[in-house]
């Protein structure tokens, strides 16, 4: 048989159903691995009928790739953002309208838990929708990262990173009254330190731009009682040097009654939303004592501990290791 024969044969018990053909058409590849141009054609004829979601994980890694070899050339703002668009688009519509992913387990619980959201897919989307809003906004295009974080909310729902990002951007468009709103409610499903602490962040940039120094430095202030305060210390200090800067000379320091009274006043939440601990340790018991899983155990304990700096659970995780 010709290679034309060889194909044509193939291309008519194609059936129409993508993963069947795709595990077809990978058996065939397999079976002329060496003839090249049957094995050309036939990798063409994969990509046609491969599954969405491996499509998106090739983009991905593609989207990781072009990113790293741009930074790498020191390539401008605008070759970049030429570099990445197509790819970010290809990303969207692979990711297509009502999906929802998630890039780690507890992602999914608070997808399934605490917001309602059942079905969801695994792949690190958020990063693609983050660092390309970075690369947006280094092309001055703000009501363009501001969509395409809007858009990112809806697909990566429990991402609190993601929403963050948005409410900066929204804080930089000078939306300051939606910006605090949504940094107020992300509270709820931050699950590290670091969610929090730049939530804290950007809600004391919120009353830094308001002219609130008072205000905005009681926000800061909320960051210290999370160990993640310290990998953000150098920002931590030019903020507070900067609120400090706007206040009348003489000014009083900043009192912890008066931190309290800020809190209440704006109803801001304090501590980790009581459902994201309460879950972690229900997974992190269920992995230690009725389905043994260590590094699933200590995957949960470690949010536990990080949210909370309880000794008890870090010597439940050194027993662990």
């Amino acid at each position: 048989m010709t290679n034309e024969e060889i194909i044509k044969g193939i291309k008519a018990n194609l059936t129409g159903d993508d993963e069947k053909d795709f595990k077809y058409l990978r058996e065939k590849i397999d079976e002329y691995g060496d003839n090249e141009e049957v094995k050309l054609e036939l990798g063409h004829m994969l990509v046609d009928v491969m599954p969405k979601d491996t499509r998106l994980e090739i983009m991905l890694d593609m989207f990781s790739d072009c990113m790293r070899e741009s930074m790498e050339k020191k390539c401008s703002p605008e070759e970049l953002l030429g570099s990445l668009s197509v790819i970010m688009k290809e990303i969207e519509d692979l990711v297509g309208e009502g999906n929802v992913y998630v890039h780690e387990p507890f992602e999914q619980a608070i997808c399934n838990w605490v917001l309602g959201i059942e079905e969801v897919k695994d792949a690190h989307v958020a990063d693609a929708y983050k660092k390309f809003s970075a690369v947006l906004m280094m092309n001055e295009m703000p009501e363009e990262c501001a969509g395409l974080l809007s858009r990112a909310r809806k697909v990566c729902p429990a991402d609190a990173s993601v929403t963050v990002a948005y409410a900066e951007i929204l804080l930089s468009n000078g939306c300051f009254n939606e910006a605090f709103e949504i940094l107020r409610n992300v509270v709820a499903i931050c699950f590290s330190s670091a969610d929090l602490t730049d939530c804290y962040i950007g809600l004391g940039n919120v009353f830094l731009r308001k002219n609130l120094s008072r205000e905005a430095l009681a926000a800061y202030s909320l960051c210290h009682r999370y160990k993640h305060s310290e990998v953000k210390k150098k920002i931590l200090d030019t903020l507070e040097m900067v609120a400090m800067s706007d206040l009348p000379d003489g000014s009083s320091a900043l009192t912890e009654e008066e931190v309290e009274a800020f809190v209440e006043k704006y109803n801001i939440p304090t501590q980790p939303d009581e459902r994201i601990i309460a879950m972690a340790r229900k997974f992190a018991n269920h992995f230690i004592d009725e389905d043994p899983v260590p590094d699933a155990a200590r995957y949960f304990l470690s949010i536990v501990y990080d949210l909370t700096g309880y000794e008890y659970i870090k010597k439940q995780l050194d027993s662990l290791k």
